[in-house]
């Protein structure tokens, strides 16, 4: 199947009539995905490859989403059409998966009470026609009609002919099998021997170390012989069905409560999300070399010398006093290196094998660990290359934070020459959004409800735009320290204990600004080796996923400010309270 039409049968998922799409078509879109992931997995590790595989990734996720969504519905209405069924007493040959031989000798329904209209329809001995079907003797006779209710009441079940279904193995190659295609059936034994031979000559001589698939046996079951995930009566009709059926016996009354087992959930809720907004903020640029060699910009607006005023006076004075010329000195070169973050998980086979929704669930939740891990290693090279400076605290969370933001613009476009058009960026942790809002929520005024308990996300980055300053939230944070004489608190939240109070915001904020661009991220790229198996894991029965990611930063300005501000949500302002009768409920924060 081609990647178009498999695009063409998930936009089909998502359309308004998502019954164009067969179950069939999911069937084979999966097939062919798990087909192309094994030829990717066996190409090169490039930029392509890879996104090719997380394409894969997500519409795979897609389709099983589907799929299994439509078997649930299956289940329901095969539990349904079961308990009506079981409720008025109707024997199905089809729902109890029994087939009758035409040529069996039939069981003779009931005939006491019923009448004789009723009677004309029953079945014949074996070897014997009725006078309607002179002619036709090796015609099927017909079945017997469903019973009632009332007729449970009559000893005439007998057992009847179990039908045995049949097991059906396919094999197909698997993998990349020179001369043959993925998936291709192979027929015989000789064929299965000349896929060993193939793949065996295409690897040897080469260093090809892990394991490699040749082909694959699938085994299809009759729906009679498959138990569902879910649907516990439908499972336990199906087993009642394989075994012999025998008489109706009365059943003795059962205790109070629950007697069936209680249903199981096998999907596992993963929380937290990958994002990485720390990596977006910065200007990132691809490295090729495993680092990075640049220069620092050259301060001229400290300059002392090679400028000056020549007047009438001095061009004619005596003795003359000479012109200052700045000697310029070769600048240093400067470096920084790519590092690498990780990610390996180590699973058992039989886990893999028998529950993957608990592999899918750890991958997924530890992949969220991993972006935390990943944004906190970035966070704290962008805290080191700045310069820390403290943050004024006067009234409530909103004025202070653009007041310091307004004062510390001023400062940053003044020292280095900067027009108000120049944009800047700030880096602050998301939580700062909930904070101004609260502090929002605390004040005293005269505005309307929606102007004070209904401030967007993006009504608040406003204000800070038209100071020509982007923003940016991260979802981590760095963990308290001194630094420079500067003491700021825990950037994070701790886990609450049952029985404590709502926990208080971050008496003072971490916070970056920068030049738009001054801060560089380098990308080395992301090895994905996926599945890993070597002989040790293969002697513990276990396999590995792997992920490693390539990058660092480079700071290519004249100066990042790291700006400490202490700050409460009390929604005071000006007119409201003194400003320094708030500054004894803050811890103290000293410069």
């Amino acid at each position: 199947m081609t990647p178009e039409r498999i695009a063409e049968i998930i936009a089909g998922l998502a359309g308004p009539d998502v019954t164009v799409v067969t179950d069939q078509d999911i069937a084979d879109a999966l097939a062919s995905i798990r087909e192309q992931a094994t030829e990717l997995a066996a190409a090169p590790v490039t930029v392509d490859s890879v996104a090719g595989l997380e394409t894969l990734v997500s519409q795979h996720k897609t389709l099983l989403a589907a799929q299994a969504a439509r078997a649930a519905t299956a289940t329901l209405a095969e539990r349904h059409a079961a308990s009506l069924a079981e409720l008025d007493g109707r024997h199905d040959p089809e729902r109890d998966h029994i087939q009758h031989d035409p040529e069996a000798a039939p069981v003779p329904e009931p005939g006491a009470g019923a009448p004789e209209g009723d009677r004309a329809d029953e079945r014949k001995p074996s070897g014997a026609k009725a006078k309607d079907d002179e002619g036709d003797e090796g015609k099927r006779r017909p079945t017997r009609k469903p019973r009632e209710l009332a007729d449970l009441a009559r000893d005439d079940t007998q057992p009847e002919p179990e039908f045995a279904g049949v097991v059906t193995a396919v094999t197909k190659v698997q993998g990349s099998v020179p001369g043959m295609s993925p998936g291709q059936e192979l027929g015989s034994q000789e064929n299965l021997i000349k896929a060993f031979r193939e793949k065996a000559n295409a690897l040897s001589g080469t260093a090809a170390a892990g394991r490699h698939d040749v082909a694959r046996m699938e085994f299809t079951y009759p729906p009679e012989r498959v138990l569902e995930g879910t649907g516990e009566a439908a499972n336990m009709a199906k087993i009642a069905a394989a075994r012999q059926q025998g008489a109706l016996t009365a059943s003795s009354p059962t205790p109070g409560g629950l007697c069936l087992p209680l249903e199981v959930r096998y999907d596992i809720q993963t929380i937290g999300v990958t994002d990485r907004p720390v990596k977006a903020a910065l200007s990132a640029f691809q490295v090729e070399r495993g680092g990075l060699q640049y220069r620092a910009p050259f301060d001229a607006l400290v300059m002392s010398e090679g400028m000056g005023v020549w007047t009438q006076v001095d061009d004619v004075a005596d003795p003359l006093v000479p012109k200052t010329c700045l000697a310029v000195e070769c600048p240093g070169v400067l470096e920084a290196s790519i590092y690498s973050t990780y990610l390996c998980l180590e699973f058992s086979n039989m886990t893999a094998r028998f529950d993957n929704e608990w592999v899918d669930a750890t991958t997924q939740s530890s992949m969220v660990a991993w972006a935390r891990f990943a944004e906190n290693q970035l966070l704290s090279r962008l805290a080191s290359g700045s310069k820390i400076i403290l943050g004024t605290h006067q009234l409530g969370a909103v004025r202070d934070v653009l007041v310091n933001f307004d004062k510390i613009a001023a400062y940053y476009r003044n020292r280095h020459r900067l027009s108000t058009t120049q944009p800047l960026h700030m880096l602050a942790p998301q939580f700062l959004i909930d904070l101004l809002r609260a502090d929002l929520a605390m004040q005293m005024t005269n505005a309307s409800p929606a102007e004070l308990f209904a401030i967007s996300q993006a009504t608040l980055e406003s204000w800070f735009a038209t100071r020509s300053i982007n923003v940016s939230w991260h979802l981590d944070g760095l963990d308290g320290a001194t630094v420079s004489g500067i003491t700021y608190p825990n950037q994070w939240y701790a886990t609450l204990v049952a029985g404590n109070s709502v926990p208080e915001f971050p008496v003072a904020i971490d916070t970056l600004l920068w030049v738009e661009g001054d801060w560089l991220f380098l990308d080395g790229g992301t090895l994905d080796l996926g599945l890993v198996r070597d002989s040790t894991l293969n002697l513990r029965n276990r396999y590995q996923t792997f992920v490693e990611t390539f990058e660092g930063v480079a700071f290519i300005g004249k100066e990042c400010l790291r700006l400490i501000l202490p700050i409460i949500p009390s929604g005071a302002a000006s007119g409201t309270i003194d400003p320094v009768a708030i500054d004894d409920t803050l811890p103290v924060v000293t410069p």
